[in-house]
């Protein structure tokens, strides 16, 4: 988060000097999002101290009392955003725009203009045993280069090597799609979640959350060490609930998704299935493995609300104890992974985002 930066932060003066750090009018009211940009489009990074503590005066002209005090901060972080777009390779290929679930603030979203589609197989994952080539899902996306195959999430991860070799392009992915998903909420999520890897190539797989039809999440973003090897905090919650610092609504690191609605680097699912699996490894849980060996090879999964479906089917009931136990065993050392859930919160699936 960046704006820890113009809170309580230290800087390398020389290194902020050279980068004209405070020196653009238009990202006035936005200085520490334009400062962080510019740091990290010259190939530098921030550290977060979480045990530094600090008090936050809040005034009446405060904008933490309420954004509308600095009118002008919407077109202050947009112009920030707009740099940080100008400063990859990719700045004609996506605009700036509020974010739609969050109206009415300042959030934004990087929205694919659809310009470059990437090769994609979308992997059908049947309960059948012995799947068949069958009807595709109804729900549509415009999207112009797709292949279809059927697998069944009864058989082992390797019966997905024969994907990696059908898509051969090194720029392909693949797309896990669970044959009992009966609707999608946006028709951008193969943009969104290609277009998340292409902004930041570490990405090596994007899901997003499933709601049941009571509109109950069932899965969202998972963590390495809640409630058991890898879990859901957000699960129970109501669809409608934005949750923590509303991150429901957010594209946020993770580290894992699942596999019942997510989009994988063809090249990274291809090296997982040779290098990161265990024999009781299964097709359900194969998100938290790839995750994990994401975690090894200096990789990031992404959760993205933009991914958004519906089933009554709870993929939390599909893997079974002797597969946990075998992740667990083999990825002790990433356990707890406190990169993305803060360290002081419990673990415990009925205490989610509470103090421990």
């Amino acid at each position: 988060n960046s704006a820890y930066i113009a809170h309580l932060g230290v800087i390398d003066r020389e290194t902020a000097l050279n980068l004209n750090v405070y020196s653009d009018p238009d990202t006035e009211g936005s200085a520490d999002w334009d400062l962080f940009v510019r740091f990290l489009l010259a190939g530098h990074s921030a550290a977060h101290i979480p045990e530094v503590v600090y008090s936050w005066r809040m005034h009446a002209s405060s904008t933490a009392e309420d954004a509308l005090h600095k009118p002008y901060i919407h077109n202050s972080q947009r112009a920030v955003l707009q740099r940080y777009l100008d400063g990859s390779s990719h700045s004609d290929d996506y605009s700036v725009e509020y974010s739609p679930l969050l109206p009415g603030s300042a959030d934004w979203w990087l929205r694919p203009r659809r310009n470059k589609a990437r090769p994609l197989l979308i992997a059908v994952l049947t309960h059948s045993d012995a799947p068949k080539p069958g009807q595709k899902p109804k729900f549509s996306f415009d999207y112009p280069d797709v292949r279809w195959e059927f697998v069944s999430i009864h058989s082992h991860p390797h019966s997905l090597d024969g994907l990696c070799e059908t898509l051969s392009d090194p720029d392909g992915f693949i797309c896990f799609l669970a044959q009992d998903i009966e609707s999608i909420d946006c028709s951008d999520w193969v943009w969104e979640a290609i277009g998340l890897a292409e902004l930041h190539p570490e990405t090596v797989m994007v899901g997003g959350r499933i709601r049941n039809k009571k509109r109950i999440i069932t899965a969202a973003g998972f963590q390495f060490g809640f409630d058991g090897p890898c879990g859901c905090p957000d699960r129970g919650r109501s669809a409608i609930d934005r949750g923590y610092f509303a991150q429901m609504f957010k594209e946020r690191s993770v580290s894992a998704v699942s596999t019942q609605f997510a989009v994988i680097r063809a090249d990274f699912l291809c090296d997982l299935l040779r290098n990161g699996l265990a024999p009781q490894s299964s097709i359900p849980f194969l998100g938290a493995w790839a995750g994990a060996y994401a975690l090894r090879t200096g990789k990031r999964v992404v959760y993205s609300p933009f991914l958004s479906a519906v089933s009554d089917v709870d993929w939390e009931t599909l893997s079974g104890p002797e597969e946990k136990q075998a992740f667990l065993g083999r990825n002790r050392d990433l356990i707890p992974d406190r990169r993305f859930y803060p360290r002081y919160f419990s673990l415990h699936g009925t205490e989610a985002y509470q103090i421990a």
